[in-house]
């Protein structure tokens, strides 16, 4: 999508819930050629892992591992936006938020599932279907930001943040001086930020226009997000121990309005150069993957855990 001014606008002032789904799945998507076919048939492959597990029979350690992910998984869905008892057993999304997240820990192994991808998963399920949301959730983490924080590549983790210190510096020099003073780095705030899409720590309401600011703006929109953020805090971080100020920044008030966090009141300057640097990075990244992919079977309809878990 075009990056102008009336495009960001656009994306601040949020996309209406009803429609959320198919633009979030638009924006995001399928360059992994996903289809209901090859949902079910992970969805199949994970049944029969399991049921070898139960029998007692050998498994290969591909299959290991998917067992240990889906006991995770399991833990973690009660946990995910637990004040709305949608994903815990009691729910009604359960299974369908299971099914989602193991189908994804099979197709992209070398991945795999990460604690913080149910709250992933869990925003894109509150507005589509399971398929849907499948497909939308392996094209995002399939990404190469997502693959860089879920696989903690140090490296290119370290790089972002950089780029996030250079400009909390250039547009808030009080709360980066401050922080400076206090020993406090963004990766202390960031990463835990990053790894759910501010889902975790947000109201649900801001979490909702903050995906539509990324899905329309890119990965960048996500640094413009946490500056924001800290101007809004600026004035209870003003004098904060270290303490308090992880305090600060890890409980996000609940009255805390999307309309408020995206007014001109909070509004941060990137230069286009600093978008641009981005996305070419991201590009780059994008390009060597596919190269990859294209030396390796298809994804389009493939039975994907079949290669993976012998």
């Amino acid at each position: 999508m075009k990056d102008t001014a009336r495009t960001r606008n656009l994306a601040r002032m949020g996309i209406p819930p009803e429609a959320r789904g198919a633009v979030w799945a638009c924006a995001i998507g399928n360059h992994l050629k996903l289809d209901e076919e090859s949902f079910e048939r992970l969805a199949i492959h994970s049944a029969m892992v399991h049921q070898k597990h139960s029998n007692g029979a050998a498994l290969s350690k591909a299959e290991a591992v998917h067992i240990t992910n889906a006991e995770v998984i399991d833990a973690d869905l009660p946990r995910t936006f637990g004040s709305l008892h949608l994903f815990d057993e009691s729910g009604g999304c359960n299974s369908d938020l299971r099914k989602v997240l193991v189908a994804m820990d099979l197709l992209l192994p070398d991945v795999g599932y990460v604690q913080g991808m149910s709250y992933f998963a869990a925003m894109l399920s509150l507005y589509m279907e399971p398929l849907t949301a499948f497909i939308a959730l392996s094209n995002l983490v399939d990404r190469h930001f997502f693959r860089a924080l879920f696989l903690m590549d140090i490296d290119q983790i370290w790089r972002y943040l950089k780029i996030f210190d250079a400009l909390l510096e250039s547009n808030n020099r009080e709360v980066a001086a401050h922080f400076a003073q206090l020993g406090l780095t963004s990766d202390l705030y960031m990463i835990d930020w990053l790894f759910t899409l501010y889902s975790k720590t947000t109201p649900l309401p801001v979490a909702g226009r903050i995906w539509d600011y990324f899905l329309v703006m890119g990965e960048v929109a996500l640094f413009d997000v946490a500056l924001r953020l800290l101007r809004y805090f600026k004035p209870q971080l003003s004098g904060a121990s270290f303490e308090e100020s992880l305090r600060v920044l890890n409980t996000i008030p609940a009255e805390l309005q999307p309309d408020t966090l995206f007014s001109s009141a909070f509004a941060v300057k990137i230069p286009k150069r600093v978008h641009d640097l981005f996305q070419q990075e991201l590009r780059s990244h994008e390009a060597a993957l596919q190269s990859v992919r294209d030396d390796t079977e298809p994804h389009s309809g493939r039975a994907a855990p079949s290669g993976h878990l012998q």
